[in-house]
């Protein structure tokens, strides 16, 4: 390392200076990197079957074109989601909540409708990584600039002072995005490394014509840059001779040790531009780690996988070839007796055509067409097909087996293959199929992270609200002052957020599987709250926990990734009914002591008894009084009874009197009696 440190400081701290040592650093990469290339090629013209034909009769088997547009439909299948947690998931954080709704909502977007070009760049990395060994996008910040017209100043003619200052013409950005751009496994190169991390610098090849050279760096270094790029045309730096489809290689290079992004044309004097960090991202790449499978600790570089696996492919191909020869030499063929000419004309005659022979008697003593024809054997021609398929069947075995294209994968089956060997095949197939799926899922993720990272450092705030559509959702509907909050949040609390692509999000739907995935999920859901139940009729506020057990538990099921957003939901809303319960609780006050509350209860029932002993005192003394009322009005009347039949024979008794009296006075009068009168 101190030798490197020794060469680097070499090299003076100015154009010219850096010029030289990246004209060194790219001499020494492409020592290796043109070899890979070269093979790369020639990969990618045996996919496309454009190797040229090595003899005549040449047959090929597109099994290496099958196998990797297999894999490549298995592996990247769907536009893959993005997903935005907080690390922390406080309840009450709901700022940080928001922003991260806002960032999954511009990232989501521009991958449906392709507007960053990032589905695009993703398919082509994957296959890259299928051919070459070699995935990589990178990420570009473009905003999009709106000239406003300045003004002049305002002066008071009277005074002479300036009312308000000029303002000059401005630039100011009316749009922004964040590009996902594909990068060619010919069009990079980096330091030597063992590992991703040990990479000092990375370079990119940009192909610019005259005009973008004079529109990027200027007119004196765009018109003396040569135009160096290796096409069919040969190079030339005289910019009038020059062909239109000239280009020079502009190479731009990020230089993590420094912090700095330089660009240059090899063989030119000077670097054509330098700037300082333009990101100023954490890990100050504007890409993810490549899709490099095949590397081992001792040096971070790609080996193609049809480098480990080319002999069983061109086996095959020779195999097929023999065995395409060997099919035509199955014909009807031989040799006849030249003097029976008669025997021409066997297979030239329409069936059931009668040919007439000289002399049968003498040709049928020389055995008659057996005699005079011999066939060319065929059985030593189709032993050896038979043979050679067999043994190109074992070559195509052989190649599933080092390359992991199993017949489970391909969906071929054995008939006699017995359930517990089709269980072995679908797990080994599933774990290298698997440890892909997850490496394209960490590249997926790892490119939206930097991707949001850009966001929310180059954002103006309108353009994440508007990106977003935030101003129309709830939380901002309820609360406008939210947008400003999570906005907030995003540029000063990014590193609080996971971003993350699951690799179930890009893989091809396996249905069958996807339909058992999901009955086990099932099943465990119903058990779980059978013996939940138990638990909440005892403890009512214990729901979010064991909603949270729920979803750690269903985490260990493979299908069970789509509705961890349906059990945060419930869980929020679990919390927010205890929540508002224990509100209602606080303003109707603290629950009553039980002791108090039985005394009270004791309280009021000795209340209620003794309102019921004086209601039944009230009530008997109302009875007792109306009875003495109705006695006295008895004895009233018996009395007045009494009085009036006493009077009433008082009356009799002086009518009777009176009666007698008379009756007496008539018998004193003279001559008279009593009955007279």
């Amino acid at each position: 390392m101190m030798g490197d440190q020794d060469d680097k400081r070499q090299y003076s701290d100015s154009p010219e200076g850096w010029a030289q040592r990246w004209g060194k650093e790219f001499e020494i990469a492409r020592r290796k990197f043109e070899k890979y290339w070269e093979k790369g090629k020639e990969i990618a013209d045996y996919y496309v079957d454009a190797t040229p034909v090595q003899s005549e009769g040449e047959e090929r088997l597109a099994l290496y074109h099958s196998n990797t547009s297999t894999m490549h439909a298995l592996l990247y299948g769907k536009t893959p989601k993005v997903s935005v947690e907080r690390k922390y998931s406080d309840k009450d954080d709901d700022a940080a909540r928001d922003g991260g709704m806002m960032l999954a909502r511009v990232l989501n977007s521009d991958l449906e409708t392709g507007s960053d070009g990032s589905a695009e760049a993703m398919s082509h990395s994957v296959l890259d990584m299928l051919m070459h060994d070699f995935g990589m996008v990178r990420l570009r910040y473009v905003p999009t600039f709106t000239t406003v017209p300045g003004t002049e100043a305002i002066i008071d003619p009277a005074s002479g002072k300036t009312l308000a200052p000029e303002i000059p013409e401005q630039q100011v950005v009316s749009d922004e995005e964040v590009e996902t751009l594909y990068v060619h496994y010919q069009d990079v190169m980096w330091s030597s490394a063992r590992v991703f991390n040990e990479i000092t610098w990375f370079a990119f090849r940009n192909p610019m014509s005259r005009g973008d050279l004079v529109a990027r760096f200027g007119e004196e270094v765009g018109n003396d840059v040569p135009l160096n790029s290796k096409t069919e045309f040969e190079p030339t730096t005289d910019a009038v001779t020059s062909h239109p489809w000239q280009r020079a290689d502009v190479w731009e290079i990020w230089d993590k040790e420094n912090r700095k992004v330089d660009w240059y044309v090899e063989g030119y004097p000077r670097v054509l531009d330098s700037k300082p960090d333009p990101l100023q991202l954490l890990n100050f790449w504007p890409f993810p780690k490549p899709l490099i499978i095949n590397c081992s600790t001792a040096d971070f570089f790609p080996c193609p996988d049809f480098k480990l696996h080319q002999s069983q492919y061109k086996s095959v191909n020779e195999l097929t070839t023999r065995i395409a020869l060997l099919t035509k030499a199955v014909k009807v063929a031989g040799i006849y007796d030249k003097t029976a000419t008669q025997l021409q004309d066997v297979f030239k005659s329409p069936e059931n055509t009668m040919i007439p022979v000289d002399s049968w008697a003498a040709f049928a003593e020389t055995a008659g067409i057996k005699g005079h024809m011999e066939f060319l054997p065929l059985d030593q021609i189709v032993a050896a097909l038979d043979k050679l398929r067999e043994i190109r069947n074992e070559e195509i075995q052989l190649l599933f087996q080092v390359s992991g294209m199993s017949d489970i994968m391909r969906g071929q089956s054995s008939q006699q293959a017995t359930a517990t060997e089709q269980a072995i095949k679908a797990r080994f197939a599933s774990v290298r199929i698997q440890t892909m799926q997850d490496a394209i899922a960490e590249f997926a993720s790892r490119t939206a992270a930097i991707k949001a990272e850009i966001i929310s450092k180059k954002y103006r705030p309108q353009s994440l609200l508007e990106k977003s559509n935030f101003q129309f959702t709830m939380e901002y509907l309820a609360n406008p002052m939210a947008a400003q909050s999570a906005i907030q949040i995003v540029k000063d609390r990014f590193p609080g957020y996971r971003i993350k692509v699951k690799p179930e999000q890009v893989a091809l739907t396996d249905f069958a599987a996807l339909q058992q995935e999901r009955t086990a999920v099932v099943m465990s859901i119903s058990q779980f709250f059978q013996s939940a139940v138990p638990v909440l009729q005892l403890m009512p506020d214990f729901m979010p926990n064991l909603l949270e057990i729920l979803q750690w538990a269903l985490a260990g099921f493979k299908g069970a990734s789509e509705i961890e957003g349906v059990l945060k939901s419930a869980i929020k809303g679990a919390l927010q009914q205890i929540q508002q319960r224990k509100m209602q609780q606080a303003q109707q006050g603290p629950p009553p002591n039980p002791e108090m509350m039985k005394l009270q209860a004791q309280q009021q029932k000795s209340q209620i008894d003794t309102q019921h002993k004086m209601l039944d005192a009230q009530i008997s003394a109302a009875h007792t009084k109306q009875e003495l009322q109705a006695d006295l009005v008895r004895s009233d009347h018996e009395t007045r009874n009494a009085l009036i039949q006493a009077h009433a024979q008082d009356q009799l008794d002086q009518v009777a009197e009176r009666r007698k009296g008379i009756m007496d006075l008539l018998k004193t009068l003279p001559g008279g009696n009593g009955e007279q009168a």
